[in-house]
């Protein structure tokens, strides 16, 4: 009788080396996805379905956003397909494929996987949601705007525009060549003819901008070009960098009449373990905004600002507030004027990073603005600026360029529906309800941690004639029994906002609000976290008065915002006392036997004020004696449209 031993041997020996090898392609695909590197997890995966193996829910899901992050969107898009109609695949499916669609300009195919997603987080479910119909009617709009692919861009990704000396570099990423439109006309002058003295360190310019920079816009320069300041990030996209953990700081050069860089220093405020990155310089070089995802952020990347003191030293970085930064993502900051620029991926935009202004007032912001379709599309745009004659130029990786990333071209801005602002003055020093804007559509890279503690009442979940009256509030309690004695526990919080008291089927629950918008509970329930209440987080509901009832009104001592009043308060006078990260780190007995404690909010802030005081002897009367409690810088102000303006100095 023949025997099959020998055959059987080597057929299970190829078999268990094909089980070994799948097992080792899988472990490095998991490996490559977990370290963000999603080049390299497609091709593990792929590898693994080469070889015969059949990828479970995890691994398709996983190959499925490996592709959406590498921009292969038509093996994206099959994948999802696949998933979304399986069951017990991740809610996070739904929101991953809504978002690729929304990329695709699909709005409405969009809509119904992001309403899908409501299973997982109705409220960022329904804020995407929103962002489509948004989409939907702003880039349905016609505009006049005549928008270019510059000359200068190549098939390989484009160097970001960076503004020098009145004029705007433009260069490949790959080549470093550079070219530059002078203030004068059209005539390009090539890199060494800008820096004049191509022998010194670094070499030329494109050795900073190409070299030691990603090729993404990294670079800022003063008005004079003696100062600059750039990233080292090793070649990294803008992907490469905002979802980046660590490794990267910005640097400083001086440069010379003759054209010489001197070395690089580091910008002092560098940590292993977070990222500072996307540099803009003030026209005096005295002024850094930048993009971080250092800790106490209010989500990934938040801009940042920091004044230099002396030689190589600068103060320490300043969060740049809730109406700037948001749980998502903000990048690639340019001032001009008065006039800060910046990309985000939460503030409500057609899909991806979109281009946003803000204008500053005094020390505080106004509301967001989306720059429209004249720069922004579904995809991303980011590294924006405007040269003397006001035209804008910024990179986007957008559909039907000629590579990866390109620089692209608009005539001068107009922005809908924008007010025309005064001459701004220097005394002014704050405004009211620094966090009542807008909430935006989030974006992938989002603060998660924050939006776990995001949840949508019963009463309003999945109905969207109510969405229009929503509130937020945040829960501190949910009780079965309750009495006077239980809710006397809870009068300490109103230092936090109002105490409301909601009935229930079988419950009463105890929250802090009103909060208008989403940012603005995010930022308290920061407050209320930090100070040990932890369970805490944030609902949305309506104030429907038949189960919505206030318990105790919030304490003077500890308001977010000053308390509406329809008595016009114009022209009357109050006193800065002191400005703090968080309203707890002030005592308030100090000071409360001289007027009213109002908060309000300034760079994410909190600023004591005083008030109100009929007349400036009244209001200098109190002042002396708050300088004799130990609050010297401590002075005047008058409040007018809700704005505050130093009186006297």
């Amino acid at each position: 009788m023949k025997s099959y031993g020998p055959i059987m041997s080597a057929v299970l020996i190829f078999l268990f080396s094909l089980a070994g090898q799948a097992q080792s392609n899988l472990k490095k695909a998991n490996r490559a996805f977990e370290s963000l590197d999603y080049p390299s997890a497609v091709l593990a995966f792929e590898s693994m379905i080469k070889a015969g193996a059949v990828l479970d829910l995890t691994s398709k899901h996983r190959l499925a956003y490996s592709y959406k992050m590498t921009q292969q969107n038509g093996k994206a898009a099959s994948l999802y397909t696949e998933l979304s109609n399986q069951v017990g695949v991740d809610p996070e499916v739904y929101f991953e494929y809504g978002d690729l669609l929304r990329s695709e300009t699909d709005f409405v195919q969009a809509k119904i996987y992001f309403e899908k997603y409501k299973i997982k987080s109705p409220v960022i479910a329904e804020y995407f949601i929103q962002a489509c119909d948004y989409a939907i009617v702003e880039l349905g709009r016609p505009n006049n705007c005549k928008l270019s692919n510059m000359p200068t861009n190549t098939d390989q990704p484009d160097q970001a525009p960076v503004s020098y000396r009145g004029g705007v570099i433009m260069g490949s990423g790959i080549t470093g060549d550079l070219t530059a439109k002078t203030p004068g006309g059209t005539e390009l002058k090539t890199a060494p003819q800008i820096v004049a003295n191509p022998n010194t360190f670094p070499s030329r310019l494109e050795d900073v901008l190409t070299d030691e920079a990603m090729g993404k816009g990294s670079a800022s320069f003063s008005e004079d070009g003696s100062v600059v300041a750039f990233t080292r990030t090793g070649g990294k996209s803008l992907a490469g960098v905002w979802r980046s953990k660590s490794g990267m700081n910005i640097h400083f050069s001086h440069i010379s009449k003759a054209g010489s860089w001197s070395e690089p220093v580091a910008f002092p405020f560098a940590r292993d373990e977070y990222v500072n990155a996307f540099p803009s310089l003030s026209k005096d070089g005295n002024t850094l905004y930048f993009a971080s995802n250092q800790p106490g952020g209010f989500g990934g990347f938040d801009l940042y600002t920091s004044k230099k003191t002396g030689e190589n030293t600068w103060t320490v970085p300043e969060n740049m507030g809730s109406i700037i930064n948001t749980p998502g993502n903000e990048l690639s900051p340019y001032t001009n004027q008065n006039d800060l620029f910046f990309s985000s991926d939460w503030h409500l935009g057609f899909g991806g990073f979109d281009v946003f202004k803000t204008t500053q007032n005094g020390v505080s912001w106004t509301d967001i603005a989306n720059l429209g379709a004249c720069v922004n599309s579904t995809k991303d745009e980011f590294n924006f600026l405007i040269d003397q004659n006001g035209d804008a130029y910024f990179t986007s990786n957008r559909q039907g360029g000629k590579g990866a990333e390109d620089i692209y071209k608009t005539a001068k801005i107009v922005l809908r529906n924008q007010q025309n602002l005064k001459p701004l003055k220097d005394s002014e020093i704050g405004i009211k309800s620094g966090l009542d804007v807008d909430v935006k559509a989030p974006q992938m890279n989002m603060n998660s941690a924050m939006m776990d503690d995001v949840y949508e009442d019963p009463a309003v979940y999945n109905r969207p004639e109510l969405q229009s009256e929503k509130v937020y509030f945040i829960q501190i309690a949910a009780m079965s029994q309750f009495n006077d004695q239980i809710a006397a526990r809870f009068e300490k919080y109103t230092r936090y906002g109002d105490v409301f008291m909601v009935q229930a089927d079988n419950a009463v629950k105890i929250r802090i609000g009103v909060f208008p918008n989403l940012n603005a509970a995010l930022s308290q329930l920061r407050i209320l976290k930090s100070n040990g209440i932890r369970d805490a987080f944030v609902i949305g509901d309506i104030l429907d008065e038949s189960r919505v009832k206030v318990l105790y009104k919030g304490s003077t001592d500890f308001l977010s915002t000053p308390a509406e009043s329809t008595e016009n308060t114009d022209g009357q006078y109050k006193i800065r006392v002191a400005e703090f990260q968080a309203p707890d780190w002030f005592d308030s007995s100090k000071i409360n036997d001289l007027g009213r404690i109002e908060h309000w909010t300034k760079s994410g802030k909190t600023i004591i004020i005083l008030g109100d005081f009929n007349n400036e002897t009244e209001a200098q009367s109190v002042l002396s004696k708050l300088t004799e409690r130990g609050y010297k810088d401590a002075y005047i102000c008058s409040e007018k449209d809700g704005k505050l303006y130093r009186v006297n100095k």
